[in-house]
């Protein structure tokens, strides 16, 4: 194949890409075998962690974050929250995801988010197999 057909094939394939990104149609809630997140209320926090989720978070910004389940805690120099939420995009059309946060608050009862880790669905599809 000569480098001028091979440079518009591939051209031609991130084109494609591109335009089945900025319409969502390669979003996975409509791939046959994708997983869709269902609505889901928010969970009853402490009030300390329901004042920085309402406080933005301690100033994180691109995605907004919704709790839906405070799954655990854990005692070290202070106290772990992990909270499950549901992460969305701050932009138009954006897909939510499922995150665990965990959010450390010291001895003095600071907050700050120490991970943030998105959860992949698509690890629990099964084969067609």
């Amino acid at each position: 194949m000569n480098k001028k057909r091979f440079l518009g094939l591939m051209l031609a394939c991130l084109l494609c890409v591109s335009l089945i990104s900025a319409t969502g149609a390669a979003s996975a809630e409509k791939l046959m075998g994708g997983w869709a997140l269902q609505e889901m209320p928010n969970c009853d926090l402490p009030e300390n962690l329901q004042a920085f989720f309402d406080g933005g978070l301690g100033g994180l910004m691109g995605v907004s974050y919704q709790p839906v389940l405070y799954m655990a805690t854990q005692v070290v120099a202070g106290l772990n929250h992990m909270i499950l939420c549901v992460g969305t995009p701050v932009v138009p059309d954006a897909t939510g995801f499922l995150a665990a946060l965990t959010i450390y608050e010291d001895l003095e009862g600071n907050l700050t988010i120490t991970s943030i880790k998105e959860i992949d669905l698509t690890a629990f599809m099964e084969d067609a197999t």
